[in-house]
């Protein structure tokens, strides 16, 4: 997985993975899940990506 930081403030930060394997995006993915108040908007936004 590589990427960069492109935001940081005092809420939390964003990050930009330019390559990420099959196995590191599914687990990447379910941490999302397991930690968001709202799974669903998770799912929008990967669809919109």
């Amino acid at each position: 997985m590589r990427g960069e930081v492109v935001r940081v403030d005092p809420g939390g930060l964003a990050l930009h993975f330019t390559e990420i394997d099959a196995d590191s995006f599914y687990h990447l993915k379910n941490i999302i899940y397991y930690n968001s108040k709202n799974p669903d908007l998770i799912d929008l936004e990967l669809i919109d990506s």
